[in-house]
């Protein structure tokens, strides 16, 4: 699966978002999608949605699912990816 904070702001009103929130928003949001697939209890809070106290994380994958990070723009949304671990 590839991630990434999409630029384009025409698909921001379908999912609910303002473009002057995915900067701060999309960090956490990749960071929530990485402890759910780690971990089968999620502990977790944020500033764009109700925080998780615990709450299971299923179906659990049967094997490993790999990420990828979608980047460009900016050398840091590199540094990022490589920081995470993710190709």
């Amino acid at each position: 699966m590839v991630v990434g904070a999409a630029r384009s702001s025409n698909s921001f009103p379908l999912f609910g978002f303002r473009l002057e929130t995915m900067t701060s928003c999309s960090p956490r949001y990749l960071d929530l999608l990485l402890k759910g697939r780690d971990n089968e209890h999620v502990i977790w809070s944020g500033k764009h949605r109700p925080a998780l106290t615990g709450q299971g994380v299923y179906p659990r994958p049967v094997r490993i699912h790999y990420l990828w990070l979608g980047v460009g723009g900016t050398p840091q949304s590199f540094v990022r990816a490589g920081m995470l671990g993710l190709p």
